[in-house]
C-alpha cells in the first residue's frame, strides 16, 4: 500500500509530477504493483526512465547500474570493432562483441548504440542466402511496409543474430 504520489514516485524513481500525469491518464496509485503493471502496459519503455537504463540514474550495484555498465562495454567494442574493419582485423574482436551484446539484459538492448557496419559484419554469414529473399519481397509491387511490432521482431532477430543467440520468439 503506498501512502500518496510522491512516496509513489520515489519508489518508481520519477517526479512527483509524473506520477500527477500518469494518474491522470488512468494509472492506479494504490500500490506499486498496480501502478508498475499499469506502466508495463501502457507507456513506451524507452521513454521510461526505470526501462532505459540510458536515461535513469543508476544506483551501484542495482540492475540498471549493470545494464548501464554492460551498454557502455557494448558502445566501446563497438568502436573497435568499426577499427577493426578498416583494419581488415574484424576477426579478432567479433567473439569479443558477440558476448558483449549476449551480456546486456533484453529490457536495456533498445538502448544499445549499434555500429551499423560492425553489425554487417557480424551478420554477414547469414546476408548472403537472406538477401535473395529480401529481393524477392522488394520486387513485390504494393508490399505493405512493416508495422511497429514487426520492425521490432526484426530488431530483435538482427541482435540475436549478430549475438549468436537463439532466436526470439516471434522473430522468424
Amino acid at each position: 500500500m503506498v501512502k500518496n504520489d510522491a512516496e509513489l514516485a520515489r519508489l518508481l524513481g520519477v517526479d512527483r509530477s509524473a506520477v500527477c500525469r500518469l494518474k491522470a491518464r488512468g494509472m492506479p496509485t494504490a500500490s506499486l504493483e498496480g501502478a508498475r503493471a499499469w506502466r508495463d502496459a501502457n507507456l513506451n519503455p524507452a521513454h521510461r526512465k526505470d526501462m532505459n537504463p540510458a536515461r535513469s540514474p543508476a544506483r551501484p550495484g542495482s540492475p540498471e547500474a549493470a545494464a548501464r555498465t554492460e551498454l557502455q562495454r557494448l558502445e566501446n567494442l563497438m568502436c573497435d570493432g568499426a577499427r577493426a574493419i578498416a583494419a581488415g582485423l574484424f576477426e579478432y574482436v567479433a567473439n569479443d562483441l558477440r558476448a558483449a551484446m549476449r551480456a546486456v539484459p533484453a529490457n536495456a538492448r533498445h538502448c544499445a548504440s549499434l555500429n551499423p557496419s560492425v553489425m554487417d559484419a557480424l551478420t554477414a554469414s547469414a546476408c548472403a542466402p537472406l538477401s535473395a529473399c529480401e529481393a524477392a519481397h522488394d520486387a513485390v509491387p504494393g508490399a505493405a511496409p512493416m508495422s511497429d511490432d514487426e520492425a521490432a521482431d526484426m530488431g530483435r532477430f538482427w541482435y540475436a543474430l549478430a549475438a549468436n543467440e537463439p532466436m526470439p520468439a516471434g522473430a522468424h
